[in-house]
């Protein structure tokens, strides 16, 4: 499971996930605040429950864990930026690096910061 929030994902994150995931058990990546829970493999799929939310981390783990069966846990700096405020945009933007959603960001917000004070979002 990978959330739709998580821009700065890489290819080579992905692969991290894939070399390290176990067959049977789970691999889990946390978001970078360590309380939710940014992408989750589970084998077989229905291992246990999905939570989403804010504080999805913890009971991910203690659920992998119940199961008996290997747990992964991987910090991957991509996939631990998630958005889910509007500072979460501010952040990206002043990140490191230049991937096309950092571009797209940097834009939309140097965009909003001309527009004149008042103006509707419509």
């Amino acid at each position: 499971m990978l959330p739709a929030d998580i821009p700065l994902i890489t290819p080579g994150e992905l692969d991290e996930i894939f070399q390290h995931a176990p067959k049977r058990g789970s691999l889990l990546v946390p978001a970078a605040d360590k309380r939710g829970t940014n992408a989750a493999l589970r084998g077989p799929g229905n291992l246990f429950p999905l939570r989403f939310g804010n504080d999805s981390f913890q009971p991910h783990l203690a659920a992998a864990r119940a199961t008996g069966l290997p747990c992964v846990v991987l910090e991957l700096p991509g996939i631990a930026v998630d958005v889910d405020r509007p500072e979460d945009l501010h952040m990206i933007a002043g990140l490191a690096g230049n991937t096309r959603s950092q571009q797209f960001v940097r834009d939309s917000l140097r965009i909003l910061e001309l527009r004149p004070t008042g103006t509707d979002r419509a």
